[in-house]
């Protein structure tokens, strides 16, 4: 049993030492996915123009909306980050004061992986989303030789939480797995495929790549 516990709490360090040097984008995700997929997140939080505008009401926000905090996180760092990035993505004040962005956890439930990996996308005003919705979200673009930046941006709510039809999941029924991943009916019959990185146990997420020759695998 003490064997077991100091390998759990050896990945427990090297996931929080991951945290810490990893920094969340609203340009893209952390598993590396290629720009223009689409994937599923469960919405957590909706941070408004108030709470992108100062680093204690952004961090209220958060330890408010994720049981776990990383005891390496930087409210002021993470907010300023995003919040520059939304204006390099050509997102202006008036943008950000009619939508908001949306934050959530794309693997479920508890430990440091539903935090490290959240998900932040612009939510537009013409969309409307709650918190603990499953929404589809079309993955950004970092600036480069493909072209300016892009910030991944909320296209649909799939699920409204709790109301019928249930027709979204966190696959294996297994409470006592760290790294559950979101399906929902019809994924398959439209063109969603499971993807399953060889390199790691984690990663794996049902997703649509972007048509043409941009859609590639992401790097190990």
């Amino acid at each position: 049993m003490y064997h077991r516990a100091g390998i759990l709490l050896i990945v427990l360090g090297l996931a929080l030492a991951g945290c810490a040097s990893q920094r969340p984008s609203v340009l893209r995700d952390l598993d590396r996915n290629p720009p223009g997929t689409l994937r599923l997140m469960q919405v957590r939080a909706i941070a408004d123009k108030d709470a992108l505008a100062a680093d204690d009401a952004y961090a209220r926000l958060i330890r408010s909306s994720f049981q776990f905090i990383s005891p390496f996180w930087k409210a002021d760092e993470e907010r300023q980050g995003i919040f520059a990035e939304l204006h390099g993505a050509g997102l202006s004040d008036a943008d950000l004061a009619q939508g908001a962005v949306a934050i959530g956890n794309v693997y479920c439930c508890g430990g440091p992986y539903e935090f490290i990996y959240r998900v932040f996308a612009y939510l537009p005003a013409t969309v409307e989303v709650h918190e603990y919705d499953t929404v589809e979200v079309r993955l950004g673009r970092e600036p480069g030789k493909a072209g300016a930046a892009e910030a991944n941006r909320v296209t649909r709510r799939v699920h409204r939480y709790k109301q019928p039809p249930y027709n979204c999941a966190w696959q294996p029924d297994n409470p006592q797995y760290w790294t559950r991943i979101l399906y929902c009916d019809g994924l398959k019959e439209d063109g969603w495929a499971l993807y399953r990185p060889l390199w790691r146990e984690y990663g794996h997420t049902w997703r649509k790549l972007p048509p043409g020759p941009g859609a590639h695998q992401p790097e190990p």
